[in-house]
């Protein structure tokens, strides 16, 4: 946390490509696996900022592999959801979170997953995935209100969705 601190301090300083930089070098040092929280913190951040920064495939390949070491990352999922939506590649953006559905165990996978399925006119597939997620969120009432919301849609315009 003193590390993370001291990136943090850089970046108010007026600084954020040194706060970046610093946290470039802090994400791959081994002792972060002894602290896992604060690595994912160290990685939320730089993923902040690079995104701020606007490269985007680098984020993208960066959770990717960050993936394969914390599998349940699922903010890191929807992260590379996001990333892959700004790209215009929605397919893409769907098979992110997809692939975190074993570990979406509050259902935010499921419900960004309805969300975007919405937005192309999947409905059938949304409502699945709004369903799926009503038993594990918090949001509940929020989930219940775009399922309602889909029920009522003019289903032939995709854009009243």
């Amino acid at each position: 946390d003193v590390l993370l601190a001291l990136a943090h301090t850089r970046g108010l300083a007026g600084n954020p490509k040194q706060e970046l930089n610093f946290l470039n070098k802090l994400r791959f040092r081994p002792d972060l696996d002894n602290d896992p929280e604060t690595g994912e913190k160290i990685w939320r951040r730089w993923t902040e900022l690079s995104l701020a920064d606007g490269d985007l495939p680098a984020v993208k390949a960066q959770l990717e592999d960050y993936l394969t070491n914390h599998p349940r990352a699922n903010w890191a999922r929807l992260t590379i959801s996001e990333v892959c939506l700004r790209s215009g590649d929605p397919s893409e953006a769907r098979s992110a979170l997809r692939d975190g559905i074993a570990y979406d165990n509050d259902g935010a996978l499921r419900i960004r997953l309805g969300d975007i399925c919405a937005q192309q006119g999947f409905v059938d597939l949304a409502r699945g995935y709004y369903r799926d997620a009503l038993p594990l969120t918090s949001e509940r009432k929020q989930v219940e209100e775009k399922l309602r919301t889909l029920k009522s849609a003019n289903l032939d315009d995709p854009e009243e969705l």
